[in-house]
């Protein structure tokens, strides 16, 4: 859940809140983690009733099979499209304040490959994957963070001037892109077998709290960078306030490669996850079961899947421009914050009572 907060906040999100800051951006950061922290309560407490299954096994053993074949797959290829997303963006980015020299089209090519060869590992290895976002980037991140509220380009009236549309009603794109933030919880339909049967999930409190702070920085501090109005003029509104900090006691003064180098590895393992649970669900609903451990002739299903939407990731990428990919994306998650809401009644509805027939 806080690799994709994590991605969420520095990639995707910031620009649907910086399109919505006066219609309501404000209020959604307020809204959007009641509603996340309310969807990731009752699913995971939901789930934690299962003990060693994931939503496959779930489903299939309480629904018939008309309902828990397309509830299965449609939680596969939500995963799928929020993965290949992140990587188009990650491309575009990398490929403009990076490598400006190779086409965005060639790394996501590059992405999509390492992605299909981490997410058919065991779910277990993949999980283990993750403490490199803690040990590596997240204390980057933080630092990066406190040094740009902290900085004298850091223009607290442009803030100030904000919270006069505090109280305007959010739009359903801002609402939804605030909700968003906090969907890392469906990756539990996957690595909920991973869990031993006396391990509870605890303080689950802090992630709409940690969630809530991310997207008021993510928003106020480039508003303070470049101004109220100023914020339209940049796609990537996050890497283009990075690259005005100034750091003159580290080896690199521009810190914006040190940030681009963290958002690769970030979009990398949310990716991974991502794809690992698609990949997991959409074989599952076939009933076929993970493996235990890896091995080519088990792999075989679930590389077959990532590789189908790997092509299909890399042709959407070449028919995306960096507007029509935020309006895409934009679109996406609107229609996302439904379908998670469906996941989670229809997981809360099967821990109470056994539907199939």
């Amino acid at each position: 859940m806080s690799i994709s907060m994590l991605i969420h906040t520095i990639l995707i999100v910031p620009r649907d809140h910086m399109n919505a800051r006066y219609d309501g951006a404000i209020l959604s950061f307020l809204i959007g983690p009641a509603i996340g922290g309310v969807l990731v309560y009752a699913y995971t407490r939901s789930l934690s009733k299962f003990k060693g299954k994931g939503l496959p096994e779930i489903a299939a053993e309480r629904l018939p099979k008309a309902l828990s074949l397309p509830l299965v797959l449609g939680a596969g290829l939500m995963s799928f499209i929020a993965g290949g997303m992140a990587w188009i963006h990650c491309a575009f980015i990398i490929s403009k304040y990076l490598n400006p020299d190779m086409s965005p089209y060639a790394l996501l090519i590059l992405f999509v490959i390492v992605t299909c060869a981490g997410a058919v590992q065991t779910s277990k290895t993949v999980l283990f994957s993750t403490e490199i976002i803690y040990i590596v980037c997240v204390p980057l991140l933080v630092v990066l963070l406190i040094h740009g509220l902290f900085s004298k380009s850091m223009n607290y009236d442009s803030v100030k001037v904000m919270l006069d549309y505090t109280w305007v009603m959010p739009s359903w794109s801002s609402l939804s892109a605030a909700t968003n933030t906090f969907a890392g919880y469906m990756a539990l339909s996957v690595f909920n077998r991973t869990f031993p049967a006396d391990k509870q999930i605890k303080h689950l409190w802090l992630i709409p709290a940690v969630g809530l702070i991310l997207e008021l920085f993510s928003f106020f501090i480039p508003i303070g960078f470049h101004g109220t109005d100023g914020v339209d003029d940049y796609i990537y509104t996050w890497v283009s306030t990075v690259d005005a900090f100034r750091m003159k006691y580290l080896l690199i003064e521009r810190v914006v490669s040190i940030y681009l180098l963290i958002l690769l590895v970030v979009t990398y393992v949310f990716t991974m996850i991502t794809w690992h649970v698609g990949a997991e669900l959409v074989t599952g609903a076939f009933r076929i079961r993970p493996p235990k451990k890896a091995s080519l002739r088990t792999q075989l299903p679930r590389l077959a899947v990532c590789v189908l939407i790997g092509i299909g990731t890399v042709i959407a990428g070449a028919r995306f421009d960096e507007t029509t990919l935020f309006k895409a994306s934009s679109f996406w998650m609107g229609i996302r914050m439904p379908l998670d809401v469906l996941i989670v009644f229809a997981v809360v509805l099967l821990s109470r009572w056994r539907l199939k027939a």
